[in-house]
């Protein structure tokens, strides 16, 4: 029998994916300041804007861009937590719907602990 607790196993299991995750968030956002900027530099370049007021659109729409995709990181955030990993090795392997999830909800009242600690 593993010392380790499923919800355990399974938060370490799921944080290196989650630490890549934000990591491309972080990287496609910086690629997104870094393209809005280039492309308002070029097109300021090629005459399409002469006053200066196209470095403060540019950077309205850096702004702009970084926090819709911030708002798009936060709500796709739960996509790697514990019950989503559970369910998709349980979608994956040859386990029972529930086996693993069932495991990291509370056990009901009057649940012997020794009884639960074995079936995880």
């Amino acid at each position: 029998m593993s010392p380790r607790s499923t919800k355990s196993a399974l938060g370490l299991l799921g944080a290196p994916l989650r630490q890549l995750r934000r990591l491309s968030w972080a990287a496609a956002g910086a690629g997104a300041v870094v393209l809005t900027f280039g492309v308002a530099a070029w097109l300021a370049l090629l005459g399409w804007f002469d006053p200066p007021y196209w470095v403060l659109v540019a950077w309205v729409l850096a702004l702009g861009g970084t926090i819709v995709g911030g708002v798009v990181a936060w709500r796709h955030r739960t996509m790697l937590s514990d019950d989503a990993l559970a369910h998709h090795l349980e979608g994956q392997a040859r386990w029972r719907p529930g086996q693993l999830r069932a495991l990291l909800e509370p056990a009901a009242a009057g649940t012997s602990k020794s009884l639960l600690a074995a079936a995880d």
